[in-house]
């Protein structure tokens, strides 16, 4: 069986990655596997991030851009040695810097997550989806769906990450507002998604797709969560059969609801769960300190 499993956004028996977003390590220290769980989950370590992992295949791979892959329940490289992937979440569009790949990669990173905002609240409490008040990078008239200057700012992110070299996980955050209800949202958002694999299916590192970060439909339904990846999935392997796909279930990443999204006849597929566990130590209340 080839599956991956991530918890508080960690591969369990694979790699490591945040869920935070603005700047946050997206490995110990937020949410990761620590050395406690290696044992019970089979975390495969790779070394750091200073050699090129597309170089020891380039023979192989005349016909196709290196990609990552899910084997056996490890994620390996392009030449089959299993990898922990380290790294950070560069934020919102705008706040990253093209220094901050290099930075990364001296910190040992060999991974990157790149966030696109796509029907999404701003976090504010006022509501954006595609008003244009935010983060916002849904246009319903643009090519894909997404505003160009989204488009253009991730672009040079995912080229700054790809040269340093650094696996990049692209992932759209959103579901806001009436996404799970507007009966034209969510074919809209599988056409931004076919579009953005077709985008990116050549780009060397390109390491991940996250299909939609955290859902949280109003009904509270694993289904739908489920019923909506198999709608994203199939489009975007009509079009790049390659790139490891990553998911997770509905209430924001929920680990008791992976077992309810889990497909077991979806290939090359990274589950992802958040490990909230011991609330007043892990969530506490703003402005308390856990003891």
């Amino acid at each position: 069986m080839s599956l991956s499993v991530l918890v508080a956004s960690t591969i369990i028996s694979m790699s490591s990655v945040g869920s935070a977003l603005h700047d946050r390590p997206a490995d110990l220290g937020h949410g990761a596997v620590s050395a406690r769980y290696e044992s019970q989950f089979r975390v495969a370590v790779a070394g750091g991030a200073a050699a090129d992992p597309l170089a020891a295949v380039g023979a192989k791979t005349s016909q196709a851009i290196p990609r990552l892959s899910v084997q056996g329940g490890y994620t390996v490289t392009p030449d089959g040695a299993p990898i922990r992937l380290r790294g950070w979440n560069w934020g919102a569009k705008k706040s990253a810097q093209a220094q901050d790949a290099a930075a990364n990669v001296a910190q040992g990173a060999n991974f990157v997550r790149l966030p696109l905002s796509w029907y999404f609240g701003d976090g504010t409490g006022a509501i954006d989806c595609g008003k244009g008040l935010g983060q916002d990078s849904y246009d319903p008239s643009a090519p894909g769906l997404i505003a160009p200057a989204s488009l253009a700012a991730l672009d040079e992110q995912v080229q700054w990450a790809s040269d340093a070299h650094l696996w990049v996980d692209v992932m759209v955050r959103g579901g806001d507002c009436d996404f799970w209800t507007n009966r034209k949202i969510i074919p809209q958002f599988v056409q931004m998604w076919e579009f953005l694999a077709d985008h990116y299916k050549n780009t060397p590192y390109m390491g991940t797709y996250s299909l939609l970060s955290e859902p949280h439909p109003p009904s509270g339904s694993n289904d739908e969560v489920r019923d909506l990846y198999r709608k994203v999935i199939r489009g975007v392997r009509a079009i790049d059969g390659a790139t490891p796909i990553i998911i997770g279930g509905q209430k924001d990443y929920e680990i008791r609801n992976l077992e309810q999204i889990y497909m077991p006849d979806q290939v090359n597929v990274i589950y992802t769960a958040n490990f909230y566990e011991l609330p007043g130590y892990v969530k506490q209340a703003k402005g308390s300190q856990a003891s």
